[in-house]
């Protein structure tokens, strides 16, 4: 199977509708990834050029 790291840049107007809106992310995007045919493994956010990390692999 496999397995690949996505990397995704949140805007500054992105961050504000994140801390507006507080939900699990992960949970949130898990039937994006589904239909793309992928199963997320793992979700992060990070600090510096990109934002959000996630860790999936090919179902």
């Amino acid at each position: 199977m496999s397995k690949y790291l996505g990397t995704i840049n949140v805007t500054p107007e992105g961050f504000k509708g994140i801390v507006g809106n507080p939900q699990n992310r992960q949970e949130v995007n898990t039937p994006l990834f589904n239909s793309l045919g992928f199963e997320i493994e793992h979700y992060w956010f990070g600090v510096g050029e990109n934002n959000i990390y996630s860790f999936r692999r090919n179902r």
